[in-house]
């Protein structure tokens, strides 16, 4: 798989950092929106790419509610790991 969306997806599953348009339908399990958002190396790769968000926490995908709790519970701990060095 490409570096990029490698990078991409650990970001988000680390720290919260949203994944762009086209990853974060892959996350929310959005097959439509996923297809639509894909350039021609994202559709190259997409069978890899839904492979690697399988092995990640499930309270990080499946739904566009879950990527959007993932995402702003990760906010709200980068947030006081950055208060309290």
């Amino acid at each position: 798989m490409n570096q990029h969306f490698q990078d991409s997806i650990d970001l988000y599953v680390n720290e919260g950092i949203p994944p762009g348009h086209f990853l974060t339908a892959c996350f929310a399990n959005d097959l439509a929106e996923a297809v639509k958002r894909a350039d021609l190396e994202a559709r190259r790769e997409l069978h890899e790419i839904v492979h690697a968000i399988d092995k990640t926490p499930g309270e990080c995908r499946g739904s566009a509610e879950k990527v959007a709790s993932w995402i702003q519970n990760k906010a709200f701990r980068r947030e006081a790991r950055n208060e309290n060095p």
